[in-house]
């Protein structure tokens, strides 16, 4: 499924809050909830590029979350 127009939205407002290191854990938990929708989505359209920055933007969300604990 792709995200609506609201989600996108929301996803580049948290996006930005992380490159800015203001994203709280709960924001971070959502931001990650879109990409993982995203992905799905990229990976059934075979757009491995996408998938792949995808999986970046993850590993940036996942590093963020485990330098709050």
């Amino acid at each position: 499924m792709a995200l609506t127009p609201q989600q996108k939205q929301r996803k580049q407002e948290l996006t930005q809050k992380l490159q800015t290191r203001v994203l709280n854990p709960i924001e971070a938990d959502e931001l990650k909830g879109l990409l993982e929708e995203e992905k799905k989505e990229a990976v059934s359209l075979g757009d491995v590029g996408k998938v792949f920055g995808i999986i970046l933007l993850l590993g940036l969300v996942v590093a963020f979350l485990s330098d709050r604990d």
